[in-house]
């Protein structure tokens, strides 16, 4: 991972879950980051939700 904008050491994929109150997933995005971008990079992504999110996940993975 990249810390004080320092470059990425592999590619990043970067996934947001937005959940229920039940827990359950009602809308997911994504992007990803490739190896050697910048550590703070700004990105917008949108989602057609099921419902009002009770709680937003963002998972990061490195590839």
């Amino acid at each position: 991972m990249s810390s004080r904008g320092n470059r990425f050491a592999s590619d990043v994929r970067i996934q947001i879950v937005a959940l229920n109150d039940k827990g359950q997933v009602i809308g997911l995005a994504g992007t990803s980051v490739s190896q050697n971008d910048s550590g703070y990079e700004a990105f917008a992504e949108m989602s057609e939700l099921q419902g009002w999110p009770s709680r937003i996940r963002i998972v990061v993975s490195c590839r």
